[in-house]
């Protein structure tokens, strides 16, 4: 009952904020082509202050973890919570005591990163293996007892392994691979202040505040490759190339180390350091959205409107035929392929805080919205995620 009062009352909502914003936002009878499919509740959601990104598996089912990354409260447990792709909750696991905040998803696995901390002090630092179907966990890694470790500071994998990154406490990073089934296979140190990690088939890349290094992955351990002085977020294309925003300039590196092209980039584009790759160039968000192709010239501006593009457009989902879809506290919006507002939900008068959407399979949106404590599917243009 619950669930249908919120519905209701969001889609008169809808109806509302979508007429009174005609004259001034365009294309804003699209909405009708686009109703919320179902929502579902977020059990118990205000416990936590904190959710990851939405992780969806090829069947379209999808995880959503919540926690409280407040270090001096007294609340650290954490929630994953599963539902269908029609929005029933499949399971829920809590992790009482622990702050979860690394979550990845391969082979119907689910493989999480979490630390305890009683009275200030951490206690352990541990890595489920869990079945993704049920929630049950299957096996765990408790690094602070068996290494030392303090935090674990991401996860990700390749087919048939999983590579841990943790670290000592003020000391060098290390590199940890297991099978699915929680077999350790190999541990190695890969140095001090790395910022985030990448795997690409065999590839293992690190990203430091100074340059990026690339190592080929072995059974029994990493060689190392190559290294670039460069620094800044990255992006990959189908063919392994890496993609460096480095300040200004776009480095595109081949997988064995050559610098293939430099991109030049204006100042006014790249001020959030964001950007995606697309077959025919690169989006970039910063305040608004730019579309800027594979040499550099701008091909289109996108801003819904100053208010919604002062709010900032920072992370969006691509669908494989061009449409792009963002969110801010004003809610969600789509951008056509030539950098036109398609349609928008929850604009002006009925304001709707949605998280970053989630494209499915069938082309439709999942996202959350912590204002209600509810989580969401759109339906979308049909077309599956880039």
């Amino acid at each position: 009952m619950k669930k249908t009062i919120y519905l209701f009352i969001l889609s008169v909502g809808l109806i509302y904020a979508c007429h009174k914003g005609e004259e001034s936002i365009p294309g804003d009878e699209d909405y009708k082509n686009h109703p919320i499919l179902w929502n579902s509740a977020i059990p118990h959601h205000s416990e936590f202050n904190k959710t990851k990104p939405l992780i969806l598996d090829e069947d379209d089912n999808i995880y959503l973890l919540c926690y409280n990354d407040d270090y001096y409260s007294a609340n650290h447990s954490s929630r994953i919570i599963s539902y269908d792709v029609n929005g029933e909750k499949r399971w829920e696991r809590d992790f009482e005591g622990e702050t979860a905040t690394v979550i990845y998803y391969s082979g119907q696995k689910l493989f999480v990163g979490a630390s305890a901390i009683v009275e200030q002090e951490l206690t352990s630092t541990v890595v489920y293996f869990m079945d993704a179907q049920t929630g049950e966990i299957l096996r765990t890694h408790d690094l602070y007892e068996e290494y030392s470790f303090y935090r674990i500071k991401g996860i990700a994998g390749t087919e048939d392994r999983i590579y841990v990154r943790s670290s000592v406490e003020y000391q060098k990073d290390y590199i940890i691979a297991y099978d699915f089934e929680g077999e350790e296979k190999w541990k190695t140190v890969v140095g001090l202040d790395i910022y985030d990690f990448n795997i690409i088939d065999d590839h293992l890349y690190l990203r430091s505040a100074d340059n990026y290094r690339a190592y080929l992955i072995n059974e029994d351990g990493l060689s190392f490759l190559w290294q670039k002085d460069i620094s800044g977020r990255c992006r990959f294309d189908k063919d392994g190339n890496l993609f460096v925003l480095d300040d200004t300039t776009m480095y595109k590196i081949s997988k064995n180390g050559q610098v293939l092209k430099t991109i030049q980039m204006k100042e006014e584009w790249i001020g959030s350091g964001w950007f995606y790759r697309i077959p025919d160039g690169f989006l970039i968000p910063n305040y608004y959205l730019y579309k800027v192709d594979e040499d550099g010239t701008l091909v289109w501006k996108a801003g819904v409107d100053d208010e919604i593009s002062q709010s900032s457009i920072l992370k969006i989902a691509i669908a494989k035929n061009g449409y792009v879809y963002s969110s801010n506290r004003l809610g969600l919006f789509a951008i056509s392929p030539e950098g036109k507002l398609a349609w928008h939900i929850g604009v002006y008068q009925w304001i709707i805080d949605f998280s970053v959407p989630k494209l499915n399979s069938k082309g439709n949106l999942i996202c959350i919205s912590p204002q209600y404590n509810l989580i969401y599917c759109i339906k979308g243009d049909g077309s599956p995620p880039l």
